[in-house]
């Protein structure tokens, strides 16, 4: 089985060491970063390019919403077996008629270090945003300095069109559409994704939602072990269907 993982916003490969490491050794892993710098179409030919008939697509935080948004797509080279989403909502972004989304000043704090092309703040910042609220924020915290750091972020121009897709993608009107087999993997504690909001909206026979108790907006690190466990058990469970 082939998975294709569709990272988050500023994220880079180097932060999934530990679920890699965690993984069993029979599936067949590509990882995509950066994604986000291309318009949709570009983003649509590159996952393309990776898929087959036996491809569970896989996406973290923006990196899930992409992953949704190709799965809906009639043009798509294959249809994805499964997918497999952390801490991904259908919205990100507040809005009058969703309002359990990320608040706008919280946003626009992102969104002015990028434009003041402040690495400093923008480490501090997106670093307390991934670990907020979690009970291991402080070995989180640890692990991040070494893997999230400037010389792993993409150029601000990428960071910026990545914040750009963070707020205007709206896929609530397709989860209707998305047919196969998906699990929403959720944080508890997590400072960016509601649970609530996502519950509410993901109440379909074909999803699963597993919430991780005490885990926040980063998966890959302290919950790394637990949520290896929760995709190893469901990558299992759907290696029979044929979709």
């Amino acid at each position: 089985m082939r998975l294709v993982f569709l990272n988050g916003w500023a994220a880079s490969s180097a932060m999934l060491d530990d679920f890699i490491a965690q993984l069993p050794f029979h599936y067949e892993l590509y990882i995509l970063d950066d994604l986000y710098q291309f318009e949709l179409a570009e983003i649509v030919s590159r996952i393309d390019e990776l898929m087959t008939s036996d491809t569970v697509l896989m996406g973290w935080s923006l990196g899930g919403m992409l992953a949704l948004y190709y799965a809906n797509l009639s043009t798509k080279k294959h249809k994805p077996k499964a997918l497999v989403l952390f801490n991904s909502a259908a919205c990100f972004l507040s809005r009058i008629d969703f309002t359990e989304g990320v608040k706008c000043a919280e946003f626009d704090g992102l969104k002015v270090v990028v434009k003041q092309k402040d690495t400093k703040a923008l480490l501090r910042l997106f670093s307390h945003l991934l670990v907020a609220g979690s009970p291991g924020h402080k070995d989180d915290r640890r692990l991040l300095k070494r893997v999230f750091n400037s010389e792993a972020l993409p150029s601000w121009s990428v960071l910026a069109k990545g914040l750009d897709y963070l707020e205007n993608l709206d896929l609530r009107a397709i989860l209707g559409s998305i047919d196969q087999p998906t699990l929403f993997v959720l944080g508890e504690k997590d400072a960016l994704i509601s649970v609530s909001s996502n519950l509410n909206l993901l109440i379909r026979d074909n999803f699963d939602v597993d919430v991780v108790s005490g885990m926040g907006h980063f998966p890959f690190g302290v919950y790394a072990e637990k949520v290896t466990s929760i995709i190893a058990g469901y990558l299992s469970s759907i290696s029979e269907t044929k979709c």
